[in-house]
């Protein structure tokens, strides 16, 4: 569990931010599993104001690195608020943005490690200017059945520190989602008892990141795909209806999630054709495409899917055409890269040397597209990483590089500061890499426990990074 300690009162100026002042002076203390603490005063830097902030701690009964801060406060009709935390006497903060329709402006804190000391406070805007609170203490809980991983960072100067979110994919392991911290430490499991599939395929933060969404491999399809939908402080789980179909892969949309699904007439298996559906938090579903196969030749299997708010379009992989496309929210072709006998030549990359076998893939928006190409070789799979030009249809690869073999999955994703983060299903592994080829870290699971589908995001708050 979390446990509330004591708020530490400031008096006076602080630090202060480049715009706002630390808070000022209190005496608050907030009781052991979630008390209320009097709030500071804010003063000192350009457009502080003073004002009290009287927040109350909830730690989660379901996950021992979770707690909830709601509060109240007297400075009126607020503009924005943002509670900052860290370590205890730590210089490292984690901001999560404050959500104002919330009742009583509850928010949740994630990403903390297990049985460690934190601090936190509140900082809120209105046009009258901002007001932070006092420091107030936490303390969190240990989480069971953590994932064994063994994080080495060879690099430290090159590597991009980050969350990244896990699943077990194909393997038998227990711990079927889980997200690890910068440090290579397990800061989130679902609670026990959730209804996640045993091979879990991807998971994602929803669009607004206050749930985690989880698919199942379903594969070969047995009828029984399941989506799971878990708030982040565990209060909630549930599955989705109409998701029997799901399988390999899901995105996050604004106001729900799109996912393959294997279409109805789909018989046998390998082969057969997939759809793309949005389930919607309404609970209503729409079918963007009911058989991806008529967008683009000899697949049908589609395994890889991202979305892509900049021009609400998707990115879908396919294993059996060797190629990707993408297309609109409305299901147009926009382009094929990669495959054969495009349906509108129009629409085809020129400049791309054929592969054999791909899985996940990450297209970013100066045009680099990365994707892992599993090859069923016993001794290696490969990264391949092409520059898209869409207004002349020209690709142009930018780097390739060997990696452990995974015949099944495989993910790629294009870090902030230019490094792929490669994940070797099947091997067990994932790589933070340099566009040359250098190994900055390595995540060692064994291919016992495998992965599935691999997320990096630079916050656990926020709309996902594509």
């Amino acid at each position: 569990m979390v446990t509330g300690g004591e708020g530490s009162g400031r008096g006076g100026a602080g630090r202060g931010r480049d715009d706002v002042g630390e808070s000022g002076s209190g005496d608050a203390q907030s009781g052991t599993g979630g008390g209320t603490g009097g709030g500071g005063m804010g003063s000192g830097g350009v457009g502080a104001v003073a004002c009290t902030i009287t927040p109350t701690l909830t730690p989660s009964t379901a996950i021992p690195t979770v707690a909830t801060v709601t509060f109240t406060t007297s400075l009126g009709e607020l503009t924005s608020a943002e509670i900052e935390f860290g370590p205890a006497l730590g210089t490292t903060r984690m901001v999560a943005p404050v959500d104002l329709a919330e009742p009583t402006y509850a928010t949740v804190l994630v990403g903390m490690k297990p049985k460690t000391s934190y601090a936190y406070r509140i900082r809120v805007t209105s046009s009258a200017g901002t007001c932070l609170s006092d420091d107030y203490s936490l303390t969190t809980g240990e989480l069971q059945t953590v994932p064994e991983l063994t994080v080495t960072i060879t690099d430290p100067p090159h590597h991009d520190p980050g969350f990244l979110i896990l699943t077990n994919g194909l393997a038998t392991s227990s711990v079927r989602v889980s997200i690890i911290d910068p440090d290579g430490t397990v800061v989130w499991l679902p609670p026990a008892g959730t209804p996640l599939s045993g091979t879990t395929a991807r998971a994602h933060l929803s669009w607004d990141a206050k749930r985690l969404v989880a698919i199942d491999v379903n594969y070969p399809k047995d009828g029984f795909g399941v989506i799971t939908s878990i708030t982040m402080d565990g209060s909630d789980s549930k599955t989705l209806d109409g998701a029997s179909a799901v399988h390999h892969d899901l995105t996050a949309i604004p106001g729900g999630v799109a996912a393959l699904a294997w279409a109805p007439s789909t018989d046998t298996l390998p082969a057969g054709p997939s759809s793309l559906i949005e389930f919607l938090d309404s609970g209503e579903t729409k079918t963007v495409v009911a058989d991806l196969s008529t967008l683009y030749d000899s697949g049908g299997h589609a395994n890889s899917v991202h979305y892509y708010d900049a021009d609400h379009s998707y990115t879908i992989g396919d294993p059996l055409a060797n190629a990707y496309v993408k297309i609109t929210r409305d299901g147009e072709l926009v382009w094929q890269f990669g495959g054969a006998n495009p349906k509108d030549p129009t629409k085809f990359f020129a400049g791309v040397t054929p592969w054999e076998v791909n899985h996940g893939h990450h297209l970013s928006a100066d045009g680099t597209f990365a994707f892992f190409n599993n090859a069923h070789s016993p001794d290696s799979s490969n990264v391949l990483v092409y520059q898209l030009d869409a207004g002349s249809m020209q690709a142009t690869r930018s780097a390739s590089f060997p990696v452990p073999p995974s015949a099944q999955f495989g993910d790629v994703q294009h870090l902030p500061n230019g490094n792929f983060l490669v994940t070797a299903s099947n091997s067990g592994k994932i790589f933070e890499v340099t566009p040359a080829g250098s190994v900055v870290m390595t995540i060692d699971r064994g291919p016992s426990a495998g992965f599935g589908y691999t997320e990096f995001r630079k916050s656990l708050y926020g709309p996902p990074p594509y």
